[in-house]
């Protein structure tokens, strides 16, 4: 039985990818392997996550480290690939899974430590992730297999490592099954779930709705996704400058197709996807859908067959989208049936069993690590491990010992502050004395300049005798 330990771009399901490893990680587990996970972001380590990973069994290392991008990686970098060493090490895990073009971590230790790794690829280099293709003379090198969520990002990998035997894919999973949309014979809305973002191209939708309303006028638009941002607000001013009417935002990530009822319109204009779960989701609910042909999702719904040129539009061709859906909407009835039938087959050919077996196929192909070479460096990077681990220790040591010598400073500060102020007190008090004392000597020195003057006149002198 192999074991095999994934590395997470983040953690949970905070994104795609995430989402992907989640039930891959199920997928393996049901198939007799043992697996463990390691994460980054402890926002993602949900309640409900760390419950998916109790039920599986899946052993969690939370580890910190950064995506390489376009800076150096750090010393944590460093430390996590040392503490990944050692987790393969400890518990003789004999496959390494990295689950982004994003983190070298993994791929490094495996290469240390002689066991297999596969590469599994979400991100086209091109875009926000244009720095990736810098990146893939180390990820060939570290790879011995490679597989991405469609056949044409695959295709493009293999040709830009000039290695396309070295190339797979699969298809993400989506449960959609575990979801629930709103039994309703409502008219019609066009809808649009999760992500709310530029990348997702929401003001597109706004626009093509902003047409469409020519011509339907009672036409719903329900956006579930948080439009709290920067990127919300642009679209939130743009419907207030035309006065739109009808649109809803939701902004509750959570709804999702709770929020959505069976007869709606899934319009999904995003500009760059590599397979797009929430497609699949669409169609696998009998939801009646039309797509950007974007980079590549609605291009690879259509070589499955799920689409067709009817359901497309090419992204920016907001008149092509409006034609398109105005034929749906007229001809509603036909679309849903149609949509319905293809549901029995979506959720046939997109089931967890069928879209991972490439990469089960992958984990039980028995290969050493093509970068085996890199095991000579092996006991360097622990040792070097915890050298640094110590050395951190003793210099986190240090700062708190200086955070303490602070505090104490900062209280006798406090205090000195607290004597200072009790002292100015007692300094007014004897200002407002000596003021009045010298209110008082004034007084007593009129009064003797006084009698002197009357002790010079006559009478005086006869008063004062008197007395005397």
């Amino acid at each position: 039985m192999s074991k095999i330990l994934f590395q997470s771009p983040a953690g949970g399901v905070l994104n795609g990818a995430d989402m992907a490893t989640k039930w891959q990680m199920k997928y393996l587990v049901e198939q007799g392997f043992e697996v463990g996970y390691i994460y980054c972001d402890k926002h993602g380590m949900t309640d409900g996550f760390k419950q998916f990973l109790s039920d599986y069994q899946i052993n969690d290392y939370f580890l910190e480290y950064n995506w390489w991008m376009n800076q150096s990686l750090d010393v944590p970098d460093f430390q996590a690939i040392s503490e990944i060493v050692k987790i393969i090490d400890e518990h003789q895990y004999d496959v390494a899974i990295t689950a982004t073009a994003n983190i070298p971590h993994l791929a490094v230790a495996a290469a240390l430590t002689n066991i297999k790794h596969i590469w599994l690829i979400h991100e086209y280099p091109e875009g926000e992730f244009a720095y990736t293709k810098d990146k893939y003379d180390m990820i060939n090198q570290l790879s011995n297999r490679i597989l991405t969520p469609n056949q044409d990002l695959s295709k493009q990998i293999g040709e830009l490592i000039a290695d396309k035997d070295k190339m797979s894919y699969f298809y993400p999973f989506s449960d959609a099954n575990a979801q629930v949309i709103q039994k309703s014979q409502s008219p019609s809305r066009l809808i649009n779930v999760n992500a709310f973002s530029e990348g997702k191209n929401s003001l597109e939708l706004i626009k093509i709705f902003q047409k469409l309303q020519n011509q339907f006028p009672d036409l719903q638009l329900i956006f579930t996704g948080n439009s709290d941002s920067e990127y919300g607000k642009l679209c939130q001013q743009y419907v207030e400058e035309y006065d739109i009417k009808h649109i809803k935002f939701l902004n509750d990530f959570t709804k999702n197709w709770s929020a959505v009822q069976e007869n709606d319109i899934f319009v999904n204009p995003s500009k760059m996807e590599t397979f797009g779960l929430t497609l699949v989701e669409a169609l696998k609910f009998g939801i009646v859908t039309i797509a950007a042909t974007n980079h590549q999702t609605g291009n690879e719904m259509a070589k499955l067959g799920y689409l067709d040129a009817h359901h497309l539009y090419q992204n920016g061709d907001i008149d092509d989208a409006v034609a398109k859906i105005t034929v749906i909407l007229t001809e509603f009835g036909k679309y849903k049936t149609d949509a319905s039938e293809l549901a029995k087959r979506v959720i046939e050919e997109q089931s967890l069993e069928v879209i991972t077996k490439n990469l089960k196929l992958a984990v039980e192909q028995n290969q050493e690590n093509s970068s085996n070479f890199l095991r000579h460096l092996h006991r360097m990077f622990l040792t070097s491990g915890v050298a640094l681990e110590e050395r951190l220790t003793v210099i986190n040591q240090q700062k708190n010992l200086i955070d303490e010598r602070l505090a104490i400073i900062e209280n006798q500060k406090v205090m000195l502050d607290d004597q200072k102020r009790v002292m100015d007190e007692r300094m007014s008090i004897i200002d407002e004395q000596k003021t009045e004392l010298q209110t008082c000597k004034a007084l007593i020195d009129d009064q003797n300049h006084m009698l002197n003057r009357i002790r010079g006149t006559l009478i005086g002198r006869i008063f004062f005798r008197g007395k005397l």
